[in-house]
């Protein structure tokens, strides 16, 4: 399956011009507003995301305008514009995942090539779902997050875990919006019905994503520099655009997941 989806991306490499346009004008918005900080480190990082890849994802020191670290020391000017940067990418990011998933869709289900037209279509019908989807999750995982501080380490670490499983869990959440046109809650209920069906191959895949996020992760935060950056940025969304259409693959041969082709 895995070759079957990096076939399918070296035949749509506009794939991966999505992810890469979105980490480049994060992070050189992010250069212009906060500049480049943080050191060196040895960060190990278990991180499984679906949907739009991006370099934030192993990212252990937030250098990226898509993230909104609040200083005092920067003045209320500062981080209001930083601010305002976050939630302009907030929505640009909706937007873009919707699009880029249709991309995802459309490749692995009709071996349709990667158009701007076909982003765009999906972009325009599903960047309100995903920007709901996105909120959720958000709000959820501050709440989560803050409740867990209060039990200081095991709560942090209960709550990572749980975290983690409950994504396992809901693994086909963003692609069942998609791939069969529901909302953000029934959509919800029937990933959960998809994983209940999943196939072996599904376990190799998140194991895949779980390893290649934690080797980049080492190597991009060991090797902390702006340059580093830079090159990290095609390559890991290449790679991180190739375990999306596994998983997309994976999806879409479970056997109660019904064929969804929109028309315009």
């Amino acid at each position: 399956m895995l070759n079957r989806a990096f076939s399918t991306l070296n035949r749509n490499l506009g794939l991966i011009l999505i992810p890469i346009f979105m980490d480049l004008a994060s992070f050189l918005l992010g250069l212009m507003t906060i500049g480049f900080w943080g050191e060196s480190k040895v960060h190990l990082k278990l991180a499984l995301d679906v949907g739009l890849p991006s370099i934030a994802t192993v990212l252990e020191q937030n250098v990226l305008a898509s993230g909104f670290s609040f200083n005092f020391g920067d003045g209320v000017g500062a981080w209001g514009f930083a601010f305002l940067l976050f939630l302009l990418f907030f929505v640009l990011g909706a937007y873009c995942e919707a699009g880029f998933i249709g991309l995802l869709y459309q490749a692995v289900a009709k071996d349709a090539p990667s158009t701007l037209d076909t982003f765009l279509y999906y972009g325009n019908r599903f960047w309100l779902r995903f920007l709901g989807l996105n909120l959720l999750v958000f709000l959820v995982t501050i709440v989560g997050g803050l409740m867990a501080m209060l039990l200081f380490v095991f709560g942090v670490i209960a709550f990572l875990v749980i975290f983690l499983i409950l994504r396992i869990k809901y693994i086909y959440w963003e692609f069942t919006i998609v791939s069969e046109d529901m909302g953000v809650l029934e959509a919800f209920n029937r990933s959960k019905m998809h994983y209940n069906n999943r196939s072996p191959e599904m376990a190799s895949i998140i194991i895949k994503i779980l390893v290649a996020n934690f080797i980049a992760a080492l190597i991009v935060n060991f090797l902390w520099s702006p340059v580093m950056i830079f090159i990290a940025i095609p390559i890991y969304s290449y790679v991180a655009t190739g375990l999306q259409l596994a998983l997309m693959c994976n999806k879409l041969e479970l056997s109660d997941a019904p064929p969804y082709f929109p028309t315009e």
